[in-house]
């Protein structure tokens, strides 16, 4: 990063869950300026950013080159983007952390995830050729491996990461990446602290004080940090930059040969330890024997090395493979259903795990797309579901407030909406903008604008303002537009006629048969939404014809 100005400072931005830390580095190394402040964890991939940027304005220098940020998630380094998480950091799956960063700090970014990050300082120092396994403890369990020198990443991003192998200790007990029986629920901080307090120790709110009580002699405390030492000494180092020690060689003879890294032996043969953040250098003239010496030739390992146990794969931690690539959302969406996946304020489906399983039952079921309100959900949507996701922002209750500004449609494409739905009606938009300043924006970034209207007007209007797709969602819900108990079906047949961009059937659609004659009337595809997706609603409706 510094590469092209070698005397001028950066920053480097440490995001954790719980706290954020930036600093103003010079070109000899030299801490200039510090600032540190809390994660917004639970406010959402957007506020993250905000507090990110503020982190940078804090420190920032005149002739600052370059911001470098060391995440939580799984991060693509060359992208920029957080490729899957946990819930530590609601929503943060899916972020375009690079280019959103970039955009609020007009400075150029490289981000990969934080334990990497630190790991790599400790590769540094090894060489060339330095082999390396990492592990840090905090308010999660994560890991990093090196070999040759390199750093290690792993096909789906994920090499040496720790915290989701699986733990006996941990079995039944809830991780963060929404499976059970990981090592991260039992050994992180915070489970610690969890489970100290199950144990039947008094509550308390940091690990800190455990670790205390356990000095004093508390038997819950000490039972506590035994229990948690125990399988993470199984699954990797122990003290910082401890030496690996070989085996005697009469030990060596009788235990099997591995010829490649088996999760949960790492630390075997090397001193147990607790600390955070853990750095184990393998010694070099150990490898380059083995190099010299090479396989045994024609000789069967008589016990073979046992195959490493696949950590859960979740679907917060894996997102499946992406779709084929179509020439467009608008072509792979010809004739099919578009299911919307949204709960009104106060409902207990407005969750957005709740949603991301809804919409990938949606998906399961053959929706060809969903339809999702929020960035969070968005995020997290998109990293759970292999089709496009058309995403808007709902903010306030009257006027225009379907992502009513152009702020709120660019982090809808931060977010990784492939298509960001907005109000295209002919009312005044909150920030003064107008409908083409919120398309042209969002073509900008890369996305494309389904424009929701409710008059044939209006359709017109926004196709000419650069609208892709045209949708029929606010008629009846706008002065002007004819009120109904159905679809209007009159309205597609108008947009369908006049307009060259694709029309989407949107509204009161409750029935497979009302479907259909959307499509005979002309409509591209079709959306539906209360009729699949709120529980709620349709509950509230049987009750009423019970009861009437």
């Amino acid at each position: 990063m510094t590469g092209r100005h070698p005397d001028a400072p950066v920053i480097g931005l440490d995001l954790g869950g719980t706290k954020i830390a930036a600093a103003l580095v010079g070109a000899g190394g030299a801490v200039l300026a510090r600032y540190t402040r809390p994660t917004p964890a639970t406010r959402g991939a957007g506020a993250v950013l905000d507090a990110l940027a503020e982190a940078v304005r804090a420190v920032r220098a005149p002739g600052t080159a370059a911001v470098g940020v060391a995440a939580a998630g799984v991060i693509d380094p060359v992208s920029g983007t957080v490729t899957s998480a946990t819930d530590t950091i609601r929503g943060w799956a899916g972020t375009r952390l690079a280019a959103g960063l970039a955009t609020r700090t007009g400075t150029p970014v490289a981000c990969d995830n934080d334990v990497r990050a630190a790991a790599a300082t400790e590769l540094a120092r090894l060489g060339d050729d330095g082999t390396l396994i990492y592990a840090a403890v905090g308010t999660g369990v994560g890991g990093a491996v090196a070999a040759g020198g390199r750093m290690l990443h792993g096909a789906a991003g994920i090499a040496g990461h720790l915290g989701h192998l699986p733990s006996p200790e941990a079995d039944g007990l809830p991780c963060t990446c929404g499976a059970t029986g990981h090592l991260e629920a039992i050994a992180a901080g915070p489970a610690i602290t969890a489970h100290y307090a199950r144990l039947g120790g008094d509550g308390v709110d940091r690990l800190q004080t455990v670790a205390e009580r356990a000095a004093r002699g508390d038997r819950h405390a000490t039972h506590r940090r035994h229990h948690a030492r125990r399988p993470r000494d199984r699954s990797g180092p122990g003290r910082p930059r401890q030496r690996a020690r070989p085996a005697p060689r009469r030990r060596h003879r009788r235990r099997p040969r591995h010829r490649r890294p088996v999760p949960g032996r790492a630390g075997r043969g090397l001193r147990r330890g607790t600390h955070a953040s853990t750095a184990v250098a393998a010694p070099r003239r150990t490898a380059r024997r083995r190099r010299r010496r090479g396989p045994r030739s024609g000789r069967a390992d008589p016990h073979p090395a046992p195959a490493p146990s696949p950590p859960h794969r979740s679907t917060v931690m894996t997102p499946p493979p992406p779709s084929p690539p179509t020439a467009s959302p608008a072509e792979a969406l010809r004739g099919r259903l578009i299911v919307s996946c949204q709960a009104p304020p106060g409902d207990p489906m407005r969750d957005t795990g709740t949603l991301v399983r809804m919409a990938l039952a949606a998906r399961s079921g053959g929706a060809a797309a969903v339809r999702v309100n929020d960035p969070e959900v968005v995020a997290a949507t998109v990293a759970a579901v292999d089709c496009p996701v058309i995403g808007l922002w709902k903010d306030g209750d009257t006027g225009v407030f379907i992502t009513p500004t152009v702020r709120h449609a660019l982090a809808l494409v931060e977010a990784g909406a492939a298509v960001v739905a907005a109000d295209a009606t002919a009312r005044p938009r909150p920030d003064g903008s107008t409908f083409a300043d919120l398309v042209a924006a969002v073509h900008r970034a890369g996305a494309r604008v389904m424009a929701d209207v409710s008059t044939l007007g209006e359709g017109r209007a926004a196709a000419d303002q650069g609208a892709d797709l045209v949708g029929t969602t606010l008629s009846g819900y706008v002065p002007g537009s004819p009120v109904q108990t159905g679809p209007d079906l009159a309205l597609v047949t108008d947009l369908a006629g006049a307009l060259d961009v694709p029309v989407i059937a949107e509204g009161r659609v409750a029935t497979p048969e009302q479907a259909a004659r959307a499509l005979a009337a002309g409509a591209h595809s079709v959306v539906v939404g209360t009729a699949i997706t709120a529980p709620t609603a349709l509950t509230r409706l049987f009750v009423a014809g019970l009861t009437s």
